[in-house]
């Protein structure tokens, strides 16, 4: 799950607002105006084409001089597509779309972001199956949820999984492995300094110091019992390193991370379903002593042993929505001398159709991220608390155009007060900050 941080003003290079309205109007025009069937047929599967574009005011878009929080408009415009070619023998999937933001107020903080996924499937129904899937994310609301700005991060997940299903596919034995790449793009900022400049994690200009790479090997079995329950078992070793080990405060400790699971999944009733997974896990640093010599407050507090898991609990409205309400557990490694945090996230998902073309939604989560050290390398440890609200309706005017409406709610808090310097003005005292979003976003889709 990818959060918002603090935001700090980032310049882009060139005007791109001619570039987004081109691809706004090209990807517009290929949309009928109106269609009763979408896609476009492409062998045996279809593409489909689509255009968001949205607008929303924010209460934190930009920083000032005097640490204060500058409300602006933003609009994105977001031409995309997906293409699905289903077959048991060889199956492909590639989407990906192109986000342009322009700021009222600021256009030196204009920026395009883009993902993009890819998806092969060969010998799906056999025996002995292969998945290859890449997936590439340039955001710039990124995963890095201590740190005190927003950055760019161009992130990459190549992922390969081996199938293996004796006796018909009740059993399903998955080794896989990932090869993730992360790259934080260093950033000019008009402005103050967040705390210390040169430290990677308070300057924007020495983003890049926190580049890193993975090694995720895994091994998950499902065995299904019963026609829609399976009993699931996994385990995965996670290796990470930085190009970039830094010291002092700018140092990034290399860790190994490895967990294993138990647990069900699958429907109760009809209606309702669970998710029940219980493990544990713990940082190896025996295996990666260069952690120590980056950071060498983590010899003193020592690797964490902690459960990891989750429990969901979902109700099925059949084609109407549905409610999903659950907590999940997870042990993640993050650049910077934190070196990893645990994370409790207790979320709920909340989507109903009503009057045929009217849908509710409401999705709501908080994270409870926990660190063995301060944000400058000390033992005392940091909690950090992050609460995102997200509610509005969604109408459907025809088949190929949505209308949507809706407010979006973030409050960052901390117990270190190194961590959010002149920001004091959080929901939950302390300090942090809050943030307000009121947006309205038009989807077309063909």
């Amino acid at each position: 799950m990818r959060k918002k941080v603090w935001r700090r003003p980032m310049k882009v290079d060139g005007d791109l607002r001619g570039l987004f309205v081109l691809l706004a109007l090209t990807l517009g025009a290929a949309l009928p105006a109106w269609a009763e069937d979408t896609g476009i047929q492409v062998g045996d599967g279809q593409l489909h084409l689509y255009l968001q574009g949205q607008g929303r005011w924010d209460s934190f878009a930009v920083l000032n001089n005097e640490l204060q929080p500058v409300s602006d408009y933003i609009f994105d415009i977001r031409p995309g597509f997906k293409l699905a070619i289903p077959s048991p023998i060889f199956s492909f999937d590639l989407a990906g779309d192109v986000d342009g933001e322009l700021y009222a107020q600021n256009p030196e903080l204009d920026r395009v972001l883009a993902d993009g996924t890819l998806g092969i499937g060969i010998n799906r129904a056999g025996a002995v199956g292969l998945d290859i899937a890449d997936q590439f994310d340039r955001s710039d609301n990124n995963n890095m949820v201590a740190l005190p700005f927003l950055i760019i991060s161009d992130y990459n997940d190549a992922k390969a999984k081996l199938p293996i299903r004796p006796g018909g596919g009740a059993l399903v034995i998955e080794p896989s492995y990932d090869f993730i790449y992360d790259h934080f793009e260093p950033t000019s900022v008009s402005g103050v300094a967040t705390c210390a400049t040169g430290v990677a994690s308070c300057d924007t200009t020495q983003a890049y110091l926190m580049d890193f790479y993975q090694h995720k090997i895994g091994l998950d079995l499902r065995w299904k019992f019963l026609p829609k329950t399976a009993f699931l078992l996994g385990g995965h070793f996670l290796i990470t390193n930085y190009l970039n080990l830094g010291s002092g405060p700018s140092a990034n400790a290399p860790l190994d991370i490895v967990d294993g699971t138990i647990g069900l999944a699958g429907l109760i009733t009809s209606r309702v379903e669970v998710i029940a997974k219980v493990g544990y896990a713990q940082t190896i640093l025996a295996l990666n002593p260069a952690a120590i010599a980056a950071v060498p407050k983590l010899g003193t507090a020592g690797d964490e042993h902690t459960v990891v898991g989750q429990l969901q609990l979902g109700y099925d409205f059949s084609e109407t929505g549905f409610l999903k309400i659950g907590v999940v557990r997870l042990l993640e490694p993050i650049p910077t001398n934190l070196a990893y945090f645990d994370d409790t996230r207790p979320y709920l998902n909340f989507h109903l159709l009503v009057a045929d073309r009217l849908t509710l939604n409401l999705d709501a989560l908080y994270d409870i991220f926990t660190y063995p050290l301060t944000a400058e390398g000390q033992l005392g440890g940091r909690t950090d608390g992050s609460l995102r609200i997200d509610v509005g309706p969604e109408y459907e005017i025809v088949r190929w155009f949505r209308l949507a409406v809706g407010y979006d709610f973030t409050n960052m808090s901390t117990t270190d007060p190194v961590a959010f310097p002149g920001l004091t003005f959080s929901a939950f005292g302390g300090p942090g900050y809050n943030n307000h979003e009121v947006y309205v976003r038009a989807t077309f889709e063909y």
